[in-house]
């Protein structure tokens, strides 16, 4: 009877663990399932709450009746601060919810939005891991708070994170086969998403790392272009017109943040929170962060960060197969193949980076709004698999984060508990990926 029980008790405590790589499909399709079950729920059984809807659609109809000024852009919660891709997707929501006015059709958008967004965050996650637990995609579909910023109350940083998503699905494509048609097709998505809020500029240092390892200092630099192209042309209708009121409205990098919307910094003063110089304070101790990690733990193989660059500043030229055969069918010898293999790095390289340069820029922003949590709440399950801790401290760091997420309005304990969880999960996953590259713990 004992050992039965036993096995059972153990069986039960496996099941978290399970390797959802095994199943790709079947979980993809439980997910997808389960979630617009819940999102359809949700609409239904909770009132929508008004926040910034009827604002984004005062400002796109400024647009729409042929105003490009974005001096004359704004709603009833002031000018709009957002660039064009912005602009065009609530201008088409705009006319598909009948002027703004029909609530349930925009809140059936999000849900189909919400949807395709967990799809591609899933996908991502087992496309690029090797034995990912099925806790980690449980944790992924699972928040009260994401619910609500999806279904209940429209923001457009949905929209900026699915279309981030889709491209860092495209840049971890690169990582069995690279070519410069997909590292550009990514770069035009991750601009796109650029477009619609700023924020996603938080992937770009790990993302500047990936363009150079494989595409050289040359194709970086092209890479860039393109990026700043897709905002030229998007923003073109607006460069044109009114090109200074564009550019200082849609990407003003010195905006202040409202006090009393803070969820991280509610145990300081207001003044303190205001003071320019606390602003450059933790901008200066992310900057410190980033340069550190990359060059003790990104770059180490290559001997740090200015070795990095040196090594692949030119890129190597990959002959294809065919030509090789051609050239020396003889020596298709072990080395050769191994070499290959080296090119084609492990499953979580590319996640690693990309998940904990963003989270950094989250760690230490001047301030985190309630709708910001939509920014990284995907990546924290990933996160804290991929650290240190202890499989149950993993489980209630990832509550804990959630519950602060929950907490309205933030107060002093909340902000300080969401700093306590960030800042160990932070410490925890550098050690991590310290120790993976040092002895490897994969």
């Amino acid at each position: 009877g004992r050992m039965a029980k036993n096995s059972i008790i153990s069986s039960l405590l496996r099941i978290p663990n399970f390797n959802v790589n095994a199943y790709p499909t079947a979980t993809l399709s439980v997910v997808i399932i389960l979630e617009t079950m819940l999102s359809l729920f949700i609409i239904y059984k909770t009132p929508y709450t008004e926040i910034d809807w009827n604002a984004y659609m005062q400002e796109v109809k400024g647009v729409i009746d042929g105003d490009l000024n974005y001096a004359n852009l704004r709603g009833d919660t002031g000018p709009l601060v957002y660039p064009a891709g912005f602009v065009y997707i609530y201008s088409a929501l705009y006319f598909l919810t009948d002027r703004g006015s029909n609530i349930l059709k925009a809140q059936y958008i999000f849900l189909l939005l919400h949807v395709c967004c967990i799809y591609v965050v899933v996908k991502l996650l087992m496309s690029n891991t090797r034995k990912l637990p099925l806790w980690v995609v449980i944790a992924t579909c699972l928040s009260r708070r994401i619910h609500s910023i999806f279904v209940l109350r429209l923001f457009n940083d949905c929209f900026a994170v699915f279309f981030c998503y889709v491209a860092l699905f495209i840049f971890c494509s690169n990582r069995k086969h690279s070519t410069s048609l997909t590292w550009s097709l990514g770069s035009v998505f991750y601009s796109f998403a650029v477009s619609i809020k700023m924020n996603i500029l938080l992937y770009a240092p790990a993302i500047g790392l990936l363009y150079l390892k494989y595409l050289g200092f040359a194709g970086t630099v092209k890479q860039i272009m393109l990026c700043a192209f897709v905002q030229l042309v998007l923003g073109a209708p607006f460069l044109l017109t009114y090109p200074e009121n564009y550019v200082t409205r849609a990407f003003n990098f010195s905006k202040d943040f409202e006090y009393k919307w803070t969820v991280n910094f509610k145990f300081i003063s207001e003044e303190l929170f205001l003071n320019k110089r606390f602003g450059h304070l933790l901008l200066l101790v992310l900057v410190t962060t980033l340069l550190a990690t990359a060059h003790c733990i990104w770059c180490r193989k290559e001997g740090g960060l200015i070795g990095y660059v040196m090594r692949y500043w030119k890129v190597k030229k990959i002959q294809s197969p065919k030509k090789k055969q051609s050239n020396n069918k003889k020596k298709t010898n072990k080395k050769e193949k191994e070499k290959e293999l080296a090119a084609v790095v492990s499953g979580e390289y590319f996640l690693d980076r990309l998940f904990l340069c963003n989270f950094m820029g989250i760690v230490f922003a001047k301030s985190l709004h309630f709708q910001f949590y939509v920014w990284y709440f995907h990546s924290i399950p990933y996160l804290a698999w991929r650290s240190t801790l202890p499989l149950v401290i993993k489980w209630i760091l990832i509550l804990a984060i959630e519950g602060v997420w929950n907490v309205f309005p933030s107060n002093p304990v909340s902000s300080i508990v969401l700093w306590i969880c960030h800042l160990v999960l932070l410490c925890t996953v550098i050690m991590y990926q310290y120790l993976s590259g040092h002895k490897k713990l994969d």
